[in-house]
């Protein structure tokens, strides 16, 4: 039996500025919220990580947080796969920008 690892619970809620910012993206992916979680294993060393939009199809807009200092990156997708047949094939690739501590997203129990 695979065991799933918790995953990162940290809130971040946008500023009016990085909204309006995450707003003027080309080809948005989905509606913005004004608050994301971060996506990374529970417990991971370093800044949290958290998706603000996907600009076109594959432009990934990531808020990177700790305490008060935040800030938009760009990163290359996690290129990590499974072939587990537990989850639908749209779930093989690790959702996760590459190079991230911890767990992939296939690993998380969030991701189940």
């Amino acid at each position: 039996m695979n065991t799933r690892r918790a995953a990162c619970a940290e809130l971040i809620v946008f500023t009016d500025d990085e909204l309006a910012r995450l707003d003027t993206l080309p080809d948005p992916a989905h509606e913005l919220e004004p608050a994301a979680v971060c996506e990374l294993e529970a417990d991971h060393e370093g800044p949290h990580l958290a998706l603000g939009q996907t600009s076109g199809f594959d432009h990934e807009w990531w808020i990177r947080f700790r305490g008060d200092v935040r800030e938009f990156v760009t990163p290359k997708p996690c290129p990590a796969e499974t072939t587990d047949p537990q989850f639908p094939r749209e779930s093989w690739r690790c959702g996760l920008p590459q190079d991230h501590p911890g767990a992939h997203t296939f690993e998380l129990s969030a991701g189940v």
